[in-house]
Formats: structure tokens, sequence, C-alpha cells
């Protein structure tokens, strides 16, 4: 029954939903209203800390987590886009702050 090549519960796979789970009820109990909090980057956060962790004895390389997500996630190719759109978005909106960022301190004389 002991075969080495079993796969062992580990409490690192828990952590990306414990800290999406920390972050969303702390910003919803600090800005009084949880519908304040965006979703999309929170599960970008999750699925980040997901791809960084490691465990010990672990040699997946980062191309190989990121196949092991998507085809988890039903569709390779499907899930491969949405996760594209994921940083897209994210990168965007930083750039859209950064640009009002700007705007704003040129026009505020």
């Amino acid at each position: 029954m002991n075969d080495s090549n079993q796969n062992k519960e580990s409490f690192l796979g828990l952590v990306p939903l414990l800290i999406f789970l920390a972050v969303y009820f702390l910003m919803g109990i600090g800005s009084g209203s949880f519908n304040n909090f965006p979703l999309l980057i929170g599960m970008f956060l999750a699925m980040t800390i997901s791809f960084i962790i490691k465990k010990p004895g672990d040699n997946k390389t980062f191309t190989e987590k990121v196949d092991m997500f998507c085809e988890g996630g039903g569709d390779k190719t499907l899930i491969l886009m949405v996760i594209i759109y994921i940083c897209l978005l994210v990168q965007c909106t930083q750039q859209i702050q950064l640009l009002t960022e700007c705007f704003l301190f040129y026009f505020q004389e």
C-alpha cells in the first residue's frame, strides 16, 4: 500500500485560498463593505501565489505548473486565454491609474 509515488496531502495547497479569504475579509472589514473588493484581483492574487509556491522536492517548472492549472480548469487553451486576459486587465488597470495620476499632477496648477 505504501507507494513512493503516492500523492501526499499538504497544507501548502490551501495557502492560496486562505490568503484570498484573509485579504477579502480584511478589505471588507476595513472598508465597511464587502462589495468594494474586486474579486478579479483576489482571484489573480490567489492564482499568482499558487504558481509561486514550491513544495519541497517538487521540480516542476513554471510552464508545467501553468499547464497543470489549465488542464484542471477544463479546456487547456480556453483557461490559458482567461489567464492572459486577467494579466492584461491587471496591467491595463495599473497603466490607467498611472496616467490618471500624471494627468492630475500636470493640471493641478
